[in-house]
């Protein structure tokens, strides 16, 4: 089955698989993704569904690492403080609760951000995002 197939079969977006077609496997397509949220995408659909599983920490911590690349776009401090809550939640530091807490309250301030501010540093943002995930997760271990 070609890349593409398989990310059709996992449900990725039109524009995730036209890019595919380009890429004879996998690794390849992992190593050269410029969009950070593509990969990380593709990290949730093949990881298992365990909460707190290993896997699912790495990511929500890579996540975190991204949701860090947005801070200079804004001055709530609800959003690094959720960001905080959640490292530690990844390291055992902190329960479940308090990082459902702490997203409510940075989506609150999320909702008051100016959304045409951040438009500008998307891209930028997703590039810097793929260069975090990338050396967490490997393309072998994606394909479980």
């Amino acid at each position: 089955m070609t890349l593409k197939r398989q990310l059709i079969a996992l449900g990725a977006c039109k524009d995730a698989t036209e890019w595919a077609k380009d890429y004879r496997t996998l690794a390849d397509a992992w190593q050269n993704c410029q969009r950070g949220d593509w990969m990380l995408w593709l990290v949730t659909q093949t990881l298992g569904k365990e909460q707190d599983s290993i896997g699912r920490k790495r990511l929500v911590f890579a996540v975190c690492q991204c949701a860090r690349l947005g801070l200079p776009y804004t001055t709530d401090v609800r959003v690094l403080a959720a960001i905080e809550v959640t490292e530690r939640w990844t390291f055992g530091q902190t329960s479940i609760q308090e990082v459902r807490d702490a997203a409510n309250a940075a989506a609150d301030a999320a909702n008051a951000a100016d959304a045409a501010a951040h438009a500008a540093a998307r891209i930028t943002n997703l590039s810097q995002c793929a260069d975090i995930v990338r050396p967490l997760f490997t393309a072998v271990e994606l394909k479980g």
